[in-house]
């Protein structure tokens, strides 16, 4: 969940940057950095930018947290450098039962978030089916000139992958269907009017540039995060700018006569659109709402400057740096309040750090043996009440299958959601604490009856839960 929420704000940080400084970006930069930025902003709402905060982190310093000795046993972590981030960890500990009502808040957030996206998803795979459904009740196979000129102008741009060219009643303009199987659909109605070589040429250039694809996955991205308006933003922003990039890398090898035609085969569709569902489709003319702005653009598509080009891969690179650095800053916030509560060896007084005596300094008082066949993730097990005098040293060695995380302590209270009295670990360190020497010691404030807990944590079932936990004393 942690790096879903970090995503999700990496991402909607680029799109409010990406929009509030468009009024100026819109005229330097050509239709495709636009378009391209929108890509880039699919992709911090796509992959978890912060599982590489470690690779960041002589970049960002601050930003790196305790849980560079995640997957280690906290003890054998140098108890100097347990101190940086204790004092808060104790704090936290103090309020276990805080951190059971937070996962299970977590748990209920994460179950609301799942059936969200199934229902966003299963929707949209019910509209693509009816779309498609309807687009092949009502084709035919265009004529034999036109699937000529479709040879001549795949020719034209390099294209060799199959393009089957059809035609449909049904639809207002013409449009480019299909991820894996390519289609174009030309309309039956009014296309004596349009120039039949720049329409095909146009839906090419977007199976060339791959535009469907990129549609695809805006909407995955939008499936993962439908809770967020900001994604929505995007999916409408990708198809705008894309269609104004296709159009910008046809017109920049046009004349201006060329460009004049093209202009006019728009308009010649722009009557015959009627609010078409282009989610699943690009076609010819998407929306009249842009249409000016479009127009203008093919007229005054030129090759980019030198210089603005440079300026505009720099801006680039700033932007994805900015995403980057609020990815890993989400996430290690994240990871900072985990850590402080979970992450390191915790003892309730800042005395028993010091403790770290050698198995041959003591006599040992009593050995209780750990043997569990099972623990799911949240479950604990009592072992057992024992009493703890003032001196006795403490030393956990458990060993586990599975990727679950073992928490394991004396409890003063018979619920180990009650962190009154404590002495143990709690970590997301993985499926094994072991005490190479005694690391606990127990004070007269301490002394008193505890409860003997072993569990899971968080993450996936434990199994064959072996070891020991030994009470002994300085010789």
């Amino acid at each position: 969940m942690n790096n879903l929420l970090a995503m999700t704000v990496a991402g909607s940080v680029i799109v409010i940057l990406m929009l509030l400084i468009r009024p100026v970006t819109a005229k330097l930069f050509s239709a495709n950095w636009q378009y391209r930025i929108g890509k880039m902003v699919i992709i911090f709402f796509l992959v978890p930018v912060s599982l590489f905060a470690e690779k960041l982190a002589s970049v960002f310093p601050q930003l790196v947290s305790q849980n560079q000795y995640s997957g280690t046993s906290p003890m054998l972590v140098p108890i100097a450098e347990q101190k940086n981030g204790l004092l808060n960890a104790i704090n936290a500990v103090d309020t276990t039962m805080e951190q059971h009502l937070t996962i299970e808040v977590i748990q209920v957030v994460s179950t609301i978030w799942l059936f969200g996206a199934i229902g966003f998803a299963v929707w949209h795979l019910y509209c693509y089916r009816r779309f498609m459904k309807s687009l092949q009740a009502n084709s035919i196979a265009a004529p034999e000139d036109t699937a000529v000129l479709l040879s001549s102008c795949k020719a034209a741009l390099g294209i060799r992958c199959g393009v089957e060219l059809m035609q449909n009643a049904t639809i207002p303009s013409p449009m480019l269907v299909g991820l894996l199987r390519p289609m174009i659909l030309l309309p039956t109605a009014n296309m004596q009017e349009i120039n039949l070589k720049l329409v095909l040429t146009h839906e090419l250039m977007h199976l060339k540039r791959k535009d469907l694809w990129v549609k695809m996955l805006a909407l995955l991205a939008g499936t993962v995060h439908w809770f967020n308006p900001l994604v929505h933003v995007l999916r409408k922003d990708i198809s705008t700018w894309g269609e104004l990039a296709c159009d910008e890398a046809l017109a920049t090898k046009m004349s201006l006569e060329e460009k004049r035609l093209y202009g006019e085969a728009i308009l010649n569709t722009l009557d015959n659109q009627s609010g078409i569902n282009t989610a699943f489709c690009s076609s010819f003319c998407e929306s009249k709402k842009y249409i000016k702005r479009r127009l203008t653009m093919i007229l005054n598509a030129k090759k980019i400057k030198k210089h603005i080009a440079i300026f505009a891969a720099v801006a680039v690179l700033a932007i994805a740096g900015v995403g980057t650095a609020v990815s890993a800053f989400a996430a290690d916030s994240k990871e900072i309040v985990n850590d402080n509560v979970t992450n390191v060896t915790v003892e309730k007084t800042a005395s028993q750090l010091d403790i770290n005596v050698d198995r041959e300094l003591t006599e040992s008082k009593q050995v209780i043996n750990v043997d569990i066949k099972s623990l799911e993730s949240g479950k604990f097990v009592c072992l057992g009440e024992y009493t703890l005098e003032e001196g006795d040293l403490i030393a956990y060695n458990l060993t586990a299958e599975g990727e679950g995380n073992i928490n394991v302590g004396f409890y003063k209270a018979g619920d180990p959601s009650n962190s009154d009295g404590y002495l143990g670990h709690m970590m997301y360190a993985g499926n094994s604490i072991i005490d190479k020497n005694f690391n606990m010691k127990v004070t007269d404030k301490l002394a008193g009856t505890y409860y003997l807990w072993v569990g899971n944590f968080e993450g996936a079932t434990l199994d064959n839960i072996k070891g020991s936990v030994e009470i002994a004393v300085e010789s």
